[in-house]
């Protein structure tokens, strides 16, 4: 599996995804929201299917901060 960071947007009535292949800026003391419809993380070639319920690992890596490991939750889609 390898992971992208996309962004949904709406372009003429018409809803697209945008590649971020350089990341997502992240403004000092700021966050940002990961959510369906906006800015999020893509899986690509998984391995197997998920199950709601589970949990994987994923690291995410700051030009400052270094990585960081998240616990991500797998929920039905919504």
């Amino acid at each position: 599996m390898f992971t992208e960071l996309h962004e949904t947007y709406s372009e003429n009535g018409v809803m697209r995804m945008r590649h971020h292949a350089d990341g997502v800026p992240v403004p000092a003391l700021a966050s940002l929201a990961f959510a369906p419809g906006g800015n999020h993380v893509m899986l690509m070639k998984l391995r197997q299917e998920l199950t709601p319920g589970q949990t994987f690992t994923l690291t995410l890596t700051f030009s400052d901060a270094g990585e960081i490991e998240v616990t991500v939750p797998v929920r039905d889609q919504q």
